[in-house]
């Protein structure tokens, strides 16, 4: 019997009706698995069978802007000889057979490469889905994808080591892709084996970048580095170095498991949290978080990057005005009415403090007894309250949509917002709920990129409208 692997959640709303029918196979993963066994099977002379395909929708503003679908496919493929392994494939449509010729010239470097064997070209157009397919690692906007997996990766990455800085030799590199988001970046994790034995393996990661911003998080990287080196809470991976030419980004593996990360996950979905971790353990690794917040807030480095409170509301108006006239007007009622309030309340000032950018549970590996904090992308300076509130929104995410919904997040997020409080005693609980207000409102509005059914997505945006709304109360000083 062959496996139907992933799950279709519905279309956008902003999917016009002209596109619904098309997007809906093309998100459909049963369908696609008997579209991969037939096209797929044409691209090789071996027998092959697609066993399963996930697929990812991509929620980006610009293919929302340009009616547009693009979906991350996960397919799994059986070879007599070599088993089964997964390929990535990167789906945009509608689009014609015209790309074809733009990629020929990749098309023809990647025959051969390890990621796309035994099939003859990493690259198709399946005409009656309007469908462009592409095998990762053939991406335009990341070419040293193509170099990294395939037989220059030990080259590539040797430079950046301390084992080969120290005279060992590179035997060879064994990637897995971690995160991809096409035309933008790609983070692999990276498995390096030595020569002879004497130096034992090593994992790192490796991201790259479709423009030089690679550099800058580098640099920023490398102070934080220094500044935080006696830091009592604050965890960080090393920064190993910075390839210009290829846009790439090398920082060591951090010891540890995604462990706050899976018991947060645990009570989203109403399960029982694993043996040996009861609540009392969750909330003391959330006050770790806590506090190593409050040492990066405290540290001397200063990024290039800024990130105030009102760059983030034009953000946010001008998603608002990209849904225009692709849903009703009274679909988009509360999310106006929310962002004239935030605007009514902006600061007119704020103190910038180093802020990581994008502060969750999801960027942190370990448990209450180390707590490292990966992926600083978007290390920049912003106001003291901005990384707590978005911690905040992540952590009640559940909650926010479904309210009564894990009962559990809301006490912990209570215990998190208290400790940072205490730490941080110049930021106010009025200016953390208005912070908080403009990340449940960013929510809203990224709720209409999301594939839901009409209802659903109704019911979540009045929950989403009417917790900005308490936050926004607090915010005016009026009591909930």
């Amino acid at each position: 019997m062959i496996a139907r692997t992933g799950t279709s959640k519905g279309l956008p709303p902003t999917a016009s009706a002209s596109e619904r029918e098309l997007f809906r196979r093309l998100l459909d993963p049963g369908h696609m698995r008997e579209v991969f066994q037939r096209e797929l099977g044409r691209a090789t002379r071996e027998p092959i069978r697609v066993t399963g395909c996930k697929t990812k929708m991509r929620r980006t503003r610009a293919a929302v802007r340009n009616g547009r679908l693009e979906v991350v496919y996960r397919v799994r493929v059986e070879r007599e000889e070599e088993g089964e392994r997964e390929y990535v494939l990167f789906g945009s449509a509608p689009e014609s057979a015209g790309f074809l010729r733009v990629e020929e010239a990749r098309c023809r470097s990647l025959r051969g490469h390890p990621s796309i064997v035994p099939f003859s070209s990493p690259a198709s157009h399946i005409k009656d889905l309007r469908l462009a397919l592409r095998f990762f690692p053939l991406d335009p906007a990341l070419p040293a994808l193509a170099d990294l997996t395939g037989r220059r990766g030990a080259r590539l990455l040797a430079p950046h080591l301390p084992e080969s800085r120290l005279g060992a030799t590179v035997d060879g590199v064994r990637c897995e892709l971690v995160r991809y988001k096409p035309c933008r970046r790609a983070v692999l994790r990276a498995t390096v084996s030595f020569s002879g034995g004497r130096t034992n393996p090593r994992s790192v990661y490796a991201k790259v970048f479709a423009d030089d911003r690679g550099a800058r998080v580098h640099a920023d990287l490398e102070g934080m580095w220094s500044a935080t080196s006696c830091a009592r809470f604050l965890r960080m991976p090393e920064p190993l170095g910075y390839d210009p030419v290829r846009r790439m980004l090398l920082t060591s593996e951090v010891p540890g498991e995604r462990d706050l990360g899976d018991w947060i996950g645990h009570l989203e979905k109403g399960r029982t949290l694993p043996p040996g971790v009861d609540l009392g353990r969750v909330e003391r690794a959330l006050l770790v978080a806590a506090e190593s917040l409050a040492e990066l807030q405290r540290c001397r480095v200063r990024p290039t990057r800024t990130h105030t409170f009102r760059s983030a509301l034009a953000a946010l108006g001008n998603d608002l005005d990209a849904l225009r006239g692709k849903l009703p007007a009274t679909a988009l009622r509360g999310a106006e009415a929310m962002l004239a309030r935030l605007g009514r309340n902006a600061p007119a000032r704020e103190a910038l403090v180093p802020s990581h950018g994008c502060f969750r549970h999801k960027q942190m590996v370990g448990d209450e007894t180390a707590l490292y904090l990966v992926d600083w992308d978007g290390l920049c300076l912003a106001d003291a309250a901005f990384d707590a509130a978005t911690f905040l929104g992540r952590l009640r995410r559940g909650p926010l949509r479904d309210p009564g919904a894990a009962p559990e997040l809301e006490r912990l997020a209570d215990a998190f917002r208290r400790r940072f409080l205490a730490r941080r005693p110049e930021v106010s609980a009025r200016a953390l709920a208005l912070q908080e207000g403009l990340v449940i409102v960013e929510d809203l509005l990224r709720s209409f990129r999301r594939p839901s059914d009409g209802e659903r997505l109704e019911q979540e945006n009045r929950s989403l409208a009417a917790a900005a709304a308490t936050r926004l109360d607090l915010a005016e000083g009026r009591r909930p």
